[in-house]
């Protein structure tokens, strides 16, 4: 394999790997400020808010990472996952702004379940060529 694409799809891997799990740290702390809300805090809500912003440029971030492996030949499965999770995230911000947090709750707790899926097999992808697996 030549060098030159060897670098770049381990570049791609471990953007794809960083990504998802800045996205999980973020989607965790999304919990934590949601506790916080739900404890009466105002100033937290407006935390909440912000860190829904963080949460959509990383699944953005996440999702053009792994459409770039597909596009260089490498596996499919992380770009189909990855825009599921973009979104996701945009659904949860919907769901939430609307205030129906009977389906904003389990929405989150389905956004970290496939960030973690995202993650663990990003984490199992290695430099070997692989096609449409």
């Amino acid at each position: 394999m030549h060098k030159a694409l060897a670098g770049a799809d381990r570049a791609g891997i471990w953007l794809l790997r960083g990504s998802s799990a800045l996205l999980l740290v973020f989607l965790i702390l999304q919990g934590v400020t949601a506790g916080v809300v739900l404890g009466g805090s105002s100033a937290a809500i407006a935390l909440h808010s912000l860190g829904a912003y963080f949460v959509h440029a990383t699944a953005l971030l996440a999702t053009l990472s792994a459409l770039w492996l597909w596009r260089r030949g490498r596996l499919l499965w992380p770009a189909v996952l990855g825009a599921v999770v973009l979104v996701l995230t945009f659904v949860q911000a919907t769901l939430g702004d609307a205030d129906v947090m009977a389906a904003h709750v389990p929405v989150a707790l389905l956004l970290v379940g496939l960030t973690v899926t995202l993650l663990v097999h990003a984490c199992q992808i290695t430099t070997q060529r692989t096609h449409f697996r």
